[in-house]
Order: structure tokens, then sequence, then C-alpha cells
């Protein structure tokens, strides 16, 4: 086996991480689970899919240049995905059944505004941890054009989703949230 193959094989792996951990995590911290826990939808499927057109693309037409790149970016970029996982799932138990991955329009009765843990380093820690995961798995695949896409559109999609949240969450929680909005930061880079 070829080390494309088995860059490929860790792509897989995280993946299947990835999606496994959010489907068993909402089933432990909710009672349920349904298909929509796995988190696929059609642009993320069209992104993967075009990950790995990238990947197979650049290893015939670029396969020095794709070899040498990969020697030095699959250990960093495992240890990124590695944190990035880490500090999704972390802040999915942290939260608890405040956790859900649709954004609330009601406040629920079990829903607690979290200020403490990993929720006082980072505002919104799981989509700090799935920016970190996305954008990493690019740099596993040595995929500078899906690079540059995956951090622009999760970075936008995040933009939007945290405005819109944070709305609802002052809505929910008033001065309490503003409080936290204002002393807490997002980490995400340039969403405040």
């Amino acid at each position: 086996m070829d080390s494309n193959s088995y860059i490929l094989l860790l792509y897989f792996f995280l993946l299947l991480l990835y999606h496994g951990g959010e489907y068993i995590l909402t089933r432990l911290v909710h009672g349920s689970a349904g298909l929509g826990s796995f988190l696929f939808s059609i642009p993320y499927l069209l992104a993967q899919l075009l990950s790995l057109l990238e990947f197979r693309f650049e290893s015939a037409e670029f396969s020095e240049w794709k070899q040498t790149t990969l020697h030095w970016l699959w250990l960093p970029a495992i240890l990124l995905c590695a944190c990035g996982l880490g500090i999704r799932f972390i802040a999915m138990i942290s939260a608890g059944r405040s956790f859900t991955h649709l954004l609330q329009n009601e406040k629920r009765p079990e829903h607690l505004l979290i200020t403490s843990g990993i929720y006082a380093w980072s505002r919104h820690p799981g989509y700090l941890g799935w920016f970190i995961w996305a954008v990493s798995s690019q740099l596993l695949l040595a995929n500078p054009v899906c690079l540059l896409l995956f951090a622009y559109w999760s970075w936008k999609y995040f933009d939007i989703r945290i405005r819109i949240e944070e709305k609802n969450l002052v809505l929910f929680f008033g001065e309490d949230y503003l409080n936290y909005k204002h002393r807490t930061p997002v980490r995400i880079p340039f969403i405040s």
C-alpha cells in the first residue's frame, strides 16, 4: 500500500470518528439520536467529494509534490484534527442537553447558559472544534484548493450562524449572555 492510500485511510478514519462521535454523544446526552445526528447534508457531501477529487487529481498529476507535502504535513494535520475533534466533543459533553445541532428559536426548560469549562475559553467551542477539524482534514490530504475553500466556507457558515444564534441567546438569557459575550471570545478568526 502506498502512502496516499494510508493518508486516505486516516482521512476516512477521521470522518468515521467525527460522524460516529456526533451520533454517540447526541444519543448519550439527549437519550435518542436519528440519522440527522450524523450531520450529513448535500453541501457537506459535495465538499467531501470535491476534496477526494482534488486529492486524486493532484496525486496523479503532481505526484512528487504531493508525496513530499504529505510526508511533512500528515502528523501536524492529525494532531490538529484530534484537537478540533477534542474541542468539539468536550463542548458537547460540557453543555449536555443545552447542546443541540439545530438553532433554537425558543428557550427550552433544560436550556442553560454554560459559561464554565471550555465555554469559559470560547463562546462557541463546538463550532471552533469543527472549524479546526474541517480545515485540518484538508491539510492532512495536502489539498491546497480545498484547504482554502473549506476554511472560507466554514468561516462564512459560522459567521452567519453565530450571528443568528447569538440574537436568540440574548433573548433567552439577556444581560447574562451579553456579559458572557463581552468577556469570552469565539476564537474562530475574524468572528467576534
